[in-house]
């Protein structure tokens, strides 16, 4: 096989795409050898094929392509991820204050942690569907309200009253997921069975944040 043309050849056919070597090498390119891939990847690099945009990733170059819509379809687009932490605060408009960093979490990733430029990724195995986005928000809404900076506490307090009565909904569904989830892994079994097991008293940790 000519590892050369089978690189060479997925680039061309994604284009504007983001290239996590990790990722990528146990996902489609198991084959090729490891420091045989860096080495084609600086040579496609030389070629202006692609672009190194953080260490052991690159952007697939395409004209008019920037690395934030780049960073945005292969982390959060199609249940890939979601914002977290206080870029997801800023859209809920709970506060204005803004982090260091945009912070992902997503399951796009082979290593737990990766930052490329402004972009802070965190892995987490589990299929971020609008449910699952709901949950996770509605918990990261409970267990960090009290230290946001700058929080508007109005502005939060509807915001969990509303996705706890989301969950009530939904939390037979949700819980299923995530038990399957964490009988299939156990990288992050820890991670889901946290919030399986707040999953029963939500509504009672909603009451006690929105009535201090």
């Amino acid at each position: 096989m000519n590892y050369t043309k089978t690189i060479r050849e997925f680039c061309l056919q994604n284009k504007g795409d983001i290239f996590d070597v990790s990722f990528m090498k146990d996902a489609y390119f198991e084959m090729i050898p490891y420091k045989t891939l860096l080495k084609i990847l600086n040579r496609l690099e030389e070629e202006d094929v692609i672009s190194c945009v953080a260490k052991g990733v690159y952007l697939i170059n395409e004209e008019g392509r920037d690395l934030d819509d780049a960073i945005i379809d292969r982390f959060i687009s199609n249940g890939h991820g979601m914002y977290s932490e206080y870029t997801m605060f800023n859209d809920l408009e709970i506060t204005s204050y803004q982090n260091e960093f945009i912070e992902i979490y997503t399951n796009k990733l082979s290593t737990r942690i990766k930052t490329i430029g402004k972009y802070q990724l965190t892995r987490i195995d589990i299929p971020f569907t609008p449910q699952i986005v709901s949950v996770i928000t509605l918990l990261d809404c409970i267990e960090k309200g009290h230290s946001i900076i700058d929080a508007n506490i109005i502005k939060l307090r509807d915001i969990i009253e509303s996705l706890a009565q989301e969950y009530s909904d939904v939390r037979r569904d949700l819980s299923r997921v995530f038990l399957s989830f964490m009988q299939r892994t156990s990288q992050y079994r820890l991670f889901i069975r946290r919030r399986v097991l707040r999953m029963s008293v939500l509504q009672g940790g909603a009451e006690s944040l929105t009535t201090s």
